[in-house]
């Protein structure tokens, strides 16, 4: 007598979704795998097809010789411009004792996707004239790469001349804006002569997604609000007819436009 085991079932691998709804760039996924067949071999990171994610662990919970059980982490990875990342497992990934591999990849767990938006916003600031005089105020043009909230951005966000949260109002700084545009006013002291460098730096603001500005951004611009005054000094204020004097003007500051006329 001969006894023959027939078995042609082919073995199962179902996935357990992550909690998470969606995710930004940097998060961490973790998201849970079952084996099913008679004594399966297990599962290789290289088993899985992951779009906009690197998955870096796997772990087994529990083995025995008809299911295994157990963990897959990974991160999604920063400026992946897809709207969604997945991850999938295909046919004739496991293998059970008799050979036979699984043919289930079609059903539906057999692979997740969640909503993702991993591209980190920027910012470009401009001025149209960095030369403020007398009277004048600064204007800091802050474009963003996207729309974010209305409070997305505040004043302890920039940097003046390196240092964090120096750009307050009761220096003459002012900020406005929502969405994509914004304003940085500065409106310098009387009798002032500096340069300065306002900086937004990387970390400062975050879009709807969560996702942090990733560049560092400076502008620099000079003011001069101190008025020049004249002295007007005469050799002979004492004049007869036909006589001559010598009137000196002394400026306080080299001005390029004086002159006669």
């Amino acid at each position: 007598t001969v006894n023959i085991t027939v078995d042609t079932a082919p073995p199962t691998i179902a996935l357990t979704e992550p909690v998470e709804t969606a995710f930004k760039g940097g998060d961490t996924v973790s998201f849970g795998y079952t084996l099913t067949g008679n004594n399966i071999t297990g599962l290789s990171l290289t088993d899985f097809v992951a779009t906009g994610l690197t998955l870096t662990g796997l772990t087994v919970t529990t083995s025995t010789a008809t299911e295994i059980t157990g963990t897959v982490t990974g991160t999604v990875n920063n400026g992946y411009a897809g709207s969604t990342v997945s991850v999938h497992i295909g046919n004739g990934t496991i293998t059970d004792a008799m050979g036979n591999t699984n043919a289930d990849g079609s059903d539906t767990n057999n692979g997740w996707s969640r909503p993702a938006d991993a591209i980190r916003p920027t910012a470009a600031l401009s001025m149209t004239d960095t030369n403020i005089a007398a009277g004048e105020v600064g204007i800091i043009h802050i474009t963003l790469s996207e729309s974010v909230g209305s409070n997305a951005l505040q004043l302890t966000d920039f940097l003046l001349n390196g240092v964090s949260g120096a750009a307050t109002a009761a220096l003459g700084y002012s900020l406005t804006g929502s969405g994509a545009n914004w304003v940085l006013t500065y409106t310098p002291p009387v009798a002032t002569s500096t340069s300065s460098t306002i900086t937004l730096s990387a970390d400062a603001f975050s879009d709807a997604a969560g996702n942090n500005n990733a560049d560092n951004n400076s502008i620099s611009f000079q003011v001069d609000s101190v008025v020049p005054t004249a002295t007007i000094t005469v050799a002979d204020n004492t004049l007869g007819a036909g006589s001559t004097t010598q009137i000196q003007i002394t400026l306080s500051e080299a001005c390029p436009t004086f002159g006669l006329g």
